[in-house]
């Protein structure tokens, strides 16, 4: 999920499986330390085995939940949970987890609704019958079963409780990630929760409000036509079939606008009629107002879309308007744009010389 939202910035997991395997190590110090067989899980009782794994995650490595920034992006990125040593439910539990599976423990992830937390199965007790419940968030606050069913009966009593399954621990983590851009106020966010609505789709395809909403995105960018329209064909509630067909009719336009053909001609930038044309094919651009990376495919000298498109992305606003060129660009989250000159800048990699890139 890090590496998916920070394409240019190369995530280090080796980093966050090294601080669990240390963690893993020194639980087990504890363990022979505390007077139980060399290797420590093998003769620990669970329960020693869960306060150990507290003490060495909470008060040796300072571990917490991050209350006071809770809504921040980088809680939901394990690499930077681990860096900073602070996360939200979800990114806890998932280490909780991982560091209980390096140990022999088998621990499982709970959703409940606004929160998460873990389970070890049947091993609170000598009759081993019982559950135990770990609130991560929370310094790993042991719940029994009465417990639980004390802090969460509303969960109980909806059906909104149960083991959480890969898939969705991760679109769960991406949600958060959704929620917090959809609230934010950052200038360009399209890029970015349409980055997430499609990972989520990739990760749910039957959440077809998820889709709906990713198929509108598109449909607003104009862009992935064909895609949006096969993504639609799939969709079969969560919207009415009047609402789906107009979205449907959009899409449709969309590929036939995409297939209109270009200028027979190839253009020239040398020409004297292009002299104003400053940047060229495959060039590697940043966009001045929204940070995106991106390479130009190709250009006009003028703006060639439609008035309404023009209205519609505030191209009379623009100092030089559409009397500039207008550039072709494919952006790194794979959509295709279409910018003006004044827009954009020259990609700070473009400016490395050959034979001096590491």
């Amino acid at each position: 999920l890090s590496q998916w939202q920070n394409l240019w910035t190369p995530v280090n997991g080796d980093s966050v499986k090294g601080v669990l395997d240390d963690m893993a190590s020194r639980v087990r110090e504890c363990l022979c330390l505390a007077g139980h067989k060399e290797g420590g899980e093998a003769d620990s009782s669970v329960v020693d085995m869960l306060e150990t794994i507290n003490h060495v995650m909470f008060h040796e490595y300072c571990f917490s939940g991050n209350i006071s920034d809770f809504y921040n992006p980088e809680n939901s990125y394990l690499d930077k949970v681990v860096e900073r040593r602070t996360g939200i439910p979800i990114t806890l539990s998932i280490l909780y987890i991982a560091l209980g599976k390096r140990l022999g423990l088998k621990i499982e992830p709970i959703g409940v609704p606004h929160h998460f937390i873990v389970c070890c199965r049947g091993f609170f007790n000598t009759s081993g019958d019982e559950d135990v419940y770990v609130d991560v968030f929370r310094s790993g606050q042991f719940l029994d079963n009465d417990e639980f069913e004390s802090c969460f009966s509303e969960a109980l009593n909806t059906g909104h409780f149960g083991l959480v399954p890969p898939s969705e621990v991760f679109a769960r983590m991406a949600r958060n990630l959704l929620n917090f851009y959809q609230t934010s106020f950052i200038v360009d966010k399209s890029a970015v929760i349409r980055n997430l609505l499609y990972l989520i789709h990739v990760v749910q395809p039957l959440n077809f409000q998820n889709t709906i909403l990713l198929c509108r995105i598109n449909v607003h960018l104009k862009i992935n036509g064909r895609q949006t329209l096969a993504m639609l064909d799939t969709v079969t509630d969560s919207i009415s079939s009047a609402e789906l067909l107009e979205l449907k009719t959009t899409a449709r336009g969309v590929v036939e606008e995409s297939c209109q053909p270009s200028e027979a001609n190839a253009k020239r930038r040398l020409h004297l009629n292009h002299l104003n044309v400053m940047y060229r094919v495959g060039m590697v651009m940043k966009h001045k107002r929204y940070d995106y990376i991106c390479v130009i495919y190709g250009w006009d000298p003028v703006c060639r879309l439609s008035t309404a498109w023009q209205m519609q992305m505030g191209v009379n606003l623009l100092p030089h308007k559409n009397l500039q060129p207008f550039y072709s660009v494919l952006v790194e989250d794979c959509s295709l744009r279409y910018a003006a000159q004044e827009s954009l800048e020259i990609s700070p990699s473009e400016l490395v010389k050959p034979g001096l890139h590491p």
